[in-house]
């Protein structure tokens, strides 16, 4: 028997039967089953009962963690079987949240590859295989992976280049070229559009040459005279990242 029903939540009650036992239910199933103090319920009743408030429990979860942002179906299958022992349960609040549209993989791959090249530096390799870690289905990812606009990518590949090159202020020539390649691979960019974007610029700095010859001659004088100085400077200079045809050039 139902003694007291109380009001804990927005949509939660506290109810309480005459064995003293309490029970979190939600309203939609207090409502459904008619239920009210006094009330007496076999157990088969309460089972049933108790059965499809921990449904209801399971898919709040699922809704509320869904309304933060979209969500993979492993993301969300993962999330619920965290929180919740009962696998069967689980399924059964995954399909219905499918069939309902809140878990929709193709939606989830969109938001993510739009989220990820116009918020991030990552390019498509690394979008892909963040997705694929995600188990979207490979027809998916590698149609919208296709889809992705070629200007965006050339767009995201310069603005990199552009900071690398603030960045690595102390490297020059084919070592600086090098650094920001391997560094946009490791972002996920293709190898091929990288170099079209980097053959567009000039590493070899011949102001910038000038300067470290000087610099170089001044620190290497002190110990090294004739052939000896000559050769060391050429290898300073090339570990610096010049070219060896410029290095040549300017020792003429």
């Amino acid at each position: 028997e139902i003694t007291k029903i109380k009001k804990v939540g927005k949509d939660t009650y506290n109810v309480t039967f005459d064995n003293k036992r309490e029970y979190l239910l939600y309203e939609d199933i207090i409502i459904k089953n008619l239920l009210t103090e006094n009330k007496i319920i076999d157990e088969n009743s309460f089972n049933k009962i108790k059965a499809e408030n921990d449904e209801i429990k399971v898919y709040n979860q699922g809704i509320k963690y869904i309304g933060v942002r979209q969500r993979s179906e492993k993301e969300i299958y993962n999330y619920l079987s965290n929180k919740n022992d009962n696998q069967l349960l689980v399924n059964k609040v995954i399909k219905r949240l499918k069939i309902e549209g809140y878990i929709d993989d193709l939606l989830f791959a969109t938001a993510f590859i739009n989220d990820k090249m116009y918020l991030s530096s990552q390019g498509p390799y690394r979008i892909k295989r963040e997705l694929q870690e995600h188990d979207i289905k490979e027809e998916i990812i590698a149609g919208l992976i296709n889809n992705i606009d070629k200007d965006l990518i050339k767009d995201k590949i310069t603005k990199i280049i552009n900071k690398q090159l603030k960045i690595y202020t102390k490297y020059n020539g084919m070592v600086l070229k090098k650094k920001i390649l391997f560094f946009l691979i490791n972002r996920g960019y293709d190898k091929e559009d990288i170099i079209k974007e980097l053959d567009k610029i000039n590493f070899n700095d011949n102001e910038k040459l000038k300067k470290e010859y000087q610099k170089v001659v001044v620190q290497l004088s002190k110990k090294y005279t004739g052939y000896e100085l000559k050769t060391r400077i050429k290898n300073k200079l090339f570990q610096k990242g010049f070219d060896v045809n410029e290095i040549n050039n300017i020792m003429l």
